[in-house]
This record gives structure tokens, C-alpha cells and sequence, in this order.
């Protein structure tokens, strides 16, 4: 589709764009140029901001963010004013490659060149941050959207709560859940699910419980990732007839179980010396 006009820089980006690229330690302008130049030299199309920001967005799923700097840099090199479009597309590619530390130096050129962020921007900083296991840095980004006009999404959200999920920060992921229930982001699966991951890696079987709860009380479809990490967790604790009221719940709640939840469940019943519950559910299954 076509770029807004909202969408691109009311001034030259190029100044505090080219430092920066400098910084990145990659080859110089003219060792740039050449490696852009095949990239963009195999379309007929006219090299654009259009063009340059679906070819940086290509090669960040392609897992190439080198090559997304780069074009990056031919942009600057070619007096093409980078929009936000761009500049998301770049931070995306950082993000899969989890490059944080680029995609926040990115990110802090984008104030300087009088550029706005949007969703994705926030959301690919975050995920970036959280796939960097800096947990700190990604929750103080999805923070810095509250000084901004970019309404939190269940997207930036849910990367939020991943980071904290990683780093075992129950208390974060839960005063995160907290304050997205009183606003207006709709909370998924996933949010709960990474944050009752959270209290698990937390050593927050309690705290893990009451989350599971939550999510059967907000009428939100249950799968057996969710299970499994409860499940999972109250093994851990040597909650054995809590683990088989979990599992027996999968039933009921039409989840289907999988060999994980099997297992788990069986090595509950054994760690707490249940030999013949152990058995029992074995058989069971079996049949």
C-alpha cells in the first residue's frame, strides 16, 4: 500500500541517522554502497522510501539485519528521508535477530529526527529487549508509551509480560496484568500464560494458581500450554493431587492432553511416593 504523507520526516534525518549508522560498526559508506547496491539492483522498481522500507522489512524476517542497516544506509546515502515505517521495519529486523542493544540505539534517533513511534515500533523494541532477557529495558520502554499519543496493543503488551516471564519477575508480570485489566487492552491466552510462567520461574505456585483461575474466569479459551505449566509447577512443588485435579480438569475443559501433561502429571504421583496413583493413571492412559 501507500505511505501516508503523516507518516515521513518533516526534516533531514540524515545527520544524526548516518552517526549512528557509524556506530553500528559497519563497513564504511563506500563498502555500503556496494553491498546495497546488488540488493537494490535486482528490482526494476524505483528505489524509494516505499521500496527501501519493504526491502528492509524483507530481509528482517529473512533473519539478514545486517543487510537491513545497510539499506538502511544507502537511504541516507541516496538523500531518502526515513519514516517511521522504515525505521519500524529496521527495529524489527533487530528484534529477530535480538540485536537489543541496536534497536535502542535506533530507537533513540527517532526523538532527534522528529520522527513519531507507533505500535510496532514500541512492540518490536520491547520483544527485542525481552529476546535480549533484559527485562528491565523492555518493561521501561512499554512504560515510555505512557508519554507518548501510541495506545498500548495486546501485541506490546504480551511483550511486555514475555520479558518478565523470562526473568522469572512475578511481581512485574502481575502488576502488569493488574493495570492492562483496568485499561482498555483486551488480555489473551498468551498474557496470561506468560504470566503465570512468570510465578512458575518465580518459584509462585500460589501466586501461579490464582492467575490460572483468573484465566478460567475470563472466559478465555484454554490450551494445554496453560495447563501444562501449572501442572508442571505443582510437581515441582510436590503438589501431586493438585497436578492430577489440573489434569483431570483438561477433560472438562476440552483441552486435549498431550504426552508432556501425561508425564508430568505421572511424575507427581511418583516424587510424592504415590506408586499406586502412578499406576493407576499410567493404565489409564494406556488404555
Amino acid at each position: 500500500g501507500q505511505l501516508s504523507s503523516s507518516s515521513r520526516v518533516s526534516g533531514p534525518s540524515s545527520p544524526s541517522l548516518g552517526l549512528l549508522l557509524d556506530s553500528l560498526e559497519l563497513p564504511q559508506a563506500s563498502s555500503r554502497q556496494t553491498l546495497v547496491s546488488g540488493v537494490m539492483a535486482q528490482s526494476e522498481v524505483e528505489s524509494n522510501v516505499i521500496t527501501y522500507s519493504a526491502a528492509i522489512s524483507a530481509c528482517g524476517k529473512g533473519g539478514e539485519w545486517e543487510k537491513a542497516v545497510h539499506l538502511v544506509s544507502a537511504m541516507v546515502l541516496h538523500k531518502l528521508e526515513a519514516n517511521t515505517i522504515t525505521f519500524s521495519a529496521a527495529i524489527s529486523a533487530f528484534e529477530k535477530g535480538i540485536q537489543w542493544e541496536k534497536a535502542l540505539q535506533l530507537f533513540s534517533v527517532m526523538p532527534q529526527s522528529k520522527m513519531e513511534c507507533n505500535t510496532i515500533t514500541f512492540g518490536a523494541l520491547i520483544s527485542a529487549c525481552a529476546k535480549g532477557s533484559e527485562w528491565n529495558k523492555a518493561l521501561q520502554t512499554f512504560g515510555r508509551m505512557a508519554q507518548t499519543t501510541v495506545e498500548p496493543s495486546t501485541i506490546t503488551c504480551n511483550a511486555a509480560m514475555t520479558s518478565c516471564e523470562k526473568a522469572g519477575q512475578w511481581e512485574n508480570a502481575l502488576q502488569l496484568v493488574k493495570i492492562l485489566a483496568q485499561g482498555d487492552v483486551e488480555l489473551d491466552a498468551i498474557t496470561f500464560h506468560a504470566a503465570i510462567n512468570a510465578c512458575v520461574v518465580g518459584s509462585q505456585l500460589e501466586k501461579a494458581l490464582q492467575l490460572f483461575t483468573e484465566t478460567v474466569q475470563s472466559s478465555l479459551e484454554l490450551d494445554a500450554i496453560i495447563f501444562n505449566s501449572v501442572i508442571a509447577a505443582c510437581e515441582r512443588a510436590g503438589r501431586w493431587e493438585k497436578a492430577l485435579q489440573l489434569f483431570g480438569a483438561m477433560t472438562q475443559f476440552k483441552v486435549e492432553s498431550t504426552s508432556s501433561s501425561c508425564s508430568v502429571a505421572i511424575s507427581a504421583c511418583e516424587n510424592a511416593g504415590r506408586w499406586a496413583r502412578a499406576l493407576q493413571l499410567t493404565n489409564a492412559l494406556a488404555d
